[in-house]
């Protein structure tokens, strides 16, 4: 039949003794050992052609989560699956069919979470080891997981951390219950019970979730190189081509030192590239490649010279935003005015239903951070902030959020190199590591306002921060001075209070600050 697809594999004739019911008693491998193949659609798109048409087939996959559920099918009942590799799939939206199959048709025996070692030291990817075997979920059971913490044993101590009897100061190993609330096709976490009940009363708290409207992922040349000029290239362009030409970010530190020539069909339709002599100078050399990426991404009829993705400007342009670092240890969410044409690897937060400053501290808290790592997407040592999981960071909306703002401006003043020292004694470096303390307090208030104040330890009341934002620079650093020396106080309550966590709420608190990082 030359017009339907090739098998490669025909399991009842290549295997007849295990998989073809006319020869075998029990069709299937009584166990299935594999490193299968990491290939994300939007690196290689001929890997999955013949594969879309799957049942297992979903946007953002990896192709080695088909790889799994084909085997599971191949297994006989109570058959063995035991494969190494990425460590992500139990978070990413990508693997919600993956987790599906694997938590309904089989349970997990063991996990082994190599964390930020890298097993395949070419490969430079996190990786994990599971074994489940096929049988239906039935009550609550019990998995083995060991999560490898120090990414820099030798490979001896690393034999001792898969030995799971063995317990180690560099790893974390303890029975795992999963239990009926797991079983879907939603991320998970192993997580001990006791972050599961502080993970639950965040949830609970929360009042508001971002919509998908409110975020997008940064521009998708295809080739970026064929857009990104350096700041010093803007010299050979028009001034009528300037104002094509954008600063381009690739991080949330709100530095750059690119451009972006920003065209497409939104804002240059009604335009003839021959009117613009350099941008056609430029592109002539890419000429080729974008037009080879367009009838791959099939977008055949945009413009060669038009951006891939060049998502909706106005999430760019000057105005309130919050930028998204994609991957980072931690959190680090930018809140800005200015002009931001951000890369694939940020994100851009946008909401008029809530103060954008006041979002990107509590983004940035130690409270969040804390329930991130826990139930968002986490790859070894680096949180990974998709939008989908963006979408279910349960956050709060106050109904006074002016002492919050004021101190975000106090840290942003205190963090930028430029402004003068406001103490002769102290870096604002240190002063701004306070202030942060401070914000943590204020939002763990928020989330925890009963236990605070039963073991006195809010802070909010005491609060009364004077504004800074319409104030020249020589005023912002007189009101933050005296704020900070009021807080310096021996017995101010705020600071007090602070103090007091390590003692008052072990079992809150201070797992909350321990674990965030």
């Amino acid at each position: 039949q030359p017009d339907q697809p090739l098998h490669f594999f025909d399991w009842k004739l290549d295997f007849p003794e295990i998989m073809n019911e006319q020869v075998a008693d029990k069709v299937g491998f009584d166990i299935v050992i594999g490193n299968p193949p990491y290939i994300k659609e939007y690196t290689n798109k001929d890997a999955f052609n013949g594969f879309r048409e799957s049942d297992y087939y979903q946007g953002k996959m990896d192709l080695w989560y088909g790889f799994s559920c084909v085997m599971i099918d191949n297994l006989k009942d109570n058959g063995i699956q035991s494969f190494i590799a990425q460590n992500n799939w139990i978070t990413s939206a990508g693997a919600s069919i993956l987790r599906f199959k694997l938590l309904t048709e089989t349970q997990l025996k063991s996990f082994v979470d190599f964390g930020n070692y890298k097993v395949f030291q070419s490969a430079g990817i996190q990786t994990m080891i599971y074994v489940v075997q096929k049988k239906k979920y039935e009550a609550p059971y019990s998995l083995k997981y060991s999560v490898l913490i120090d990414d820099k044993i030798t490979q001896s101590k690393l034999n001792e951390f898969l030995n799971f009897d063995l317990q180690n100061l560099f790893a974390q190993k303890y029975i795992f219950e999963v239990k009926d609330d797991m079983i879907s096709d939603m991320s998970f976490s192993f997580n001990t019970n006791e972050d599961d009940i502080i993970l639950d009363l965040i949830e609970n708290k929360s009042n508001f979730k971002l919509k998908k409207e409110e975020i997008i992922q940064g521009i998708v040349g295809a080739p970026d190189k064929a857009f990104i000029i350096s700041n010093d290239e803007k010299n050979n362009f028009s001034s009528t081509e300037k104002q094509f030409i954008k600063p381009y970010f690739t991080n949330s530190d709100g530095e750059s030192s690119d451009s972006i020539i920003y065209l497409s069909t939104k804002n240059f339709n009604n335009k003839n590239i021959d009117d613009f002599p350099n941008f056609k100078k430029h592109f002539e050399k890419y000429k080729e490649e974008l037009i080879k990426a367009k009838i791959q991404y099939k977008t055949p009829n945009k413009k060669y010279y038009y951006l891939h993705r060049e998502r909706d400007e106005s999430f760019f342009i000057k105005g309130e935003k919050i930028i998204c670092q994609i991957r980072a240890p931690k959190g680090k969410f930018l809140y800005t005015n200015n002009e931001y044409y951000g890369s694939r690897a940020l994100n851009i937060i946008k909401t008029k239903r809530l103060s954008n400053k006041f979002l990107s501290l509590l983004y940035n808290s130690n409270l969040i951070n804390f329930w991130y790592k826990s139930r968002g997407a986490v790859l070894g040592n680096l949180m990974k902030y998709d939008i989908g999981t963006l979408l279910t960071i349960p956050l709060i909306k106050p109904a006074d959020v002016s002492k919050f703002i004021i101190l975000v401006d106090y840290h942003q003043y205190l963090n930028n190199p430029n402004n003068e020292q406001i103490l002769s004694h102290t870096a604002n470096k240190r002063v701004a590591n306070h202030i942060e303390d401070i914000i943590n307090a204020m939002v763990n208030e928020l989330y925890f306002e009963k236990h605070m104040k039963d073991n006195e330890l809010d802070v909010l009341e005491y609060l009364n921060p004077k504004p800074i934002e319409s104030l020249n620079k020589s005023e912002q650093s007189e009101i933050i001075k005296n704020f900070y020396l009021w807080y310096q106080e021996p017995q101010n309550p705020v600071r007090q209070a602070i103090m007091l966590v390590d003692t008052r709420s072990k079992d809150i608190l201070v797992k909350i600050n321990k674990n965030s990082y």
